[in-house]
């Protein structure tokens, strides 16, 4: 009996010169998602390649001027400053780039993944909120997720609203009837081969993702498996809901407003209206609050001198020795930046906390929320989520405060800052090992199993 529903389906859509042509058209969607995402973890790799190329080179001039010794002393001096190499060198951050980012964009095309890691550059160029693309109904870039989400669910819908209706129109439904004891199930797996033609786009682009990514450098697979079985959990959830409904026996005009309405009210009106409640009971950090935090470069400078002992000498004790060798400017500037750095690692702790119960909140919308619950796990399993970006950015400015602590601390009770000392300062190794937490699953399968239990409650009543 399969085969030849699959036979009578199959002929139907051959018949169908739209239907062909809307498969593809979104065959053709889902191959340019996979494209702007490529095109953007593309841009990114130039980028980081280019900064990298500027740092190689100025850790090379550094490198050719620690070594020659056909300078003065009183150049040496200078060009062994702390602050002057931390100019020289233009280190900078790399946030390592998960090849699944091309499938899920999430964070990554408003914040950057190179930043300055020089502690004579303010850190804050932005205001560290969240903006989620595609959640905040501003069509935000086309990417695979994008495309599962949004898109496969309205060319299923388009494809199955009239099953029942069509055929009764038709005669067909007569036809069927003789093919089963029962109707309903000959409709189900009219239905399940249905969903079957919907998800071919994305199975084609399942295959072709796999093929191309695969070779990027830190692909794994049992990651990649993880993104699309969340993607095939959610559109079975589709396959749910379109069942419960289209079992109603309604029209095909009412069935149509239905469906529709209901890929509506859990993409658009849900996502919306949960985040106005959010963004009024979490608001985000306002911009005039990091612009009001960039004046304590200018406080900090003109704390007394002696302040700035008694906090370097609380770490290194040893220094009171050496207190009247060691030069007050250098001194000063130390701890200004030492000071600063850790104002900053304070500033940016507050930041996070006051979006850790926005965070929670978000999670526990998830229940009549199943799009950002899917969005969630896309964005954790790419690396692209907030809480990727946020452990990248406090990476950052701990790296900015070993790197003053080192530099100043190395030079000031040495004679000389050699080759060797400048080769042996810390590097930057971003940790990630707390973002990749529990999925938001269990949302999607109360959308997967909810309408299968009234599906099995209305049968009873019946």
């Amino acid at each position: 009996m399969l085969i030849t529903l699959f036979r009578f389906e199959w002929k139907l859509i051959l018949r169908s010169k739209s239907r062909l042509l809307a498969w593809l058209i979104f065959c053709l969607i889902g191959f340019y998602s996979f494209e702007q995402g490529n095109a953007l973890y593309r841009f990114h790799a130039i980028s980081a390649d280019s900064a990298m190329v500027k740092q190689e080179r100025g850790i090379s001039s550094i490198r050719r001027t620690l070594d020659t010794i056909q300078i003065t002393s009183t150049e040496r001096h200078s060009l062994e400053d702390p602050f002057y190499l931390d100019w020289q060198e233009q280190t900078v951050a790399l946030k390592p780039q998960d090849p699944l980012s091309v499938l899920s964009i999430g964070q990554s095309d408003i914040y950057l993944s190179v930043r300055s890691a020089r502690f004579t550059v303010p850190v804050f160029n932005n205001n560290f909120a969240e903006f989620k693309n595609p959640e905040q109904l501003l069509a935000g870039t086309i990417d695979a997720a994008f495309f599962i989400v949004f898109l496969i669910p309205l060319f299923f819908i388009a494809i199955t609203y009239n099953l029942y209706s069509a055929d009764r129109e038709s005669g067909v439904y007569t036809l069927l009837r003789i093919q089963a004891e029962k109707t309903e199930q000959v409709m189900f797996l009219r239905l399940l081969i249905r969903w079957f033609f919907a998800l071919s786009p994305a199975i084609l682009l399942l295959l072709f993702s796999g093929m191309m990514l695969s070779g990027k450098k830190g692909f794994s697979l049992s990651d990649f498996a993880q993104w699309w079985a969340v993607a095939f959990l959610y559109l079975a959830g589709w396959l749910a809901i379109a069942g419960f409904i289209l079992r109603l026996r309604f029209s095909s005009l009412v069935s149509a407003i239905t469906l529709s309405g209901t890929w509506v009210v859990l993409l658009i009106v849900i996502p919306g209206l949960l985040n106005t409640w959010l963004d009024y009971r979490y608001p985000l950090t306002s911009k005039t609050e990091v612009t009001a935090f960039r004046d304590e470069d200018t406080k900090l400078w003109y704390v007394p001198l002696e302040e700035y002992k008694a906090h370097i000498y609380k770490e290194y004790p040893q220094w009171r020795a050496d207190s009247l060798r060691i030069d007050s400017n250098q001194l000063r500037t130390f701890g200004y930046f030492w000071l600063l750095t850790k104002k900053e690692k304070e500033f940016f702790t507050r930041l996070t906390d006051s979006g850790a119960a926005r965070a929670k909140a978000e999670t526990q919308s998830f229940w009549i929320n199943p799009a950002g619950a899917v969005l969630r796990c896309f964005s954790m399993i790419s690396g692209t989520s907030l809480a990727h970006q946020q452990l990248f950015d406090r990476s950052v400015i701990d790296y900015r405060e070993n790197r003053v602590k080192y530099l100043y601390s190395t030079s000031l009770p040495k004679p000389h800052f050699t080759a060797a000392d400048f080769a042996a300062a810390p590097s930057f190794q971003p940790d990630f090992s707390t973002a990749r937490k529990s999925l938001p699953l269990l949302p999607l399968l109360l959308m997967l199993f909810l309408p299968g239990l009234l599906t099995l409650f209305r049968k009873r009543e019946s």
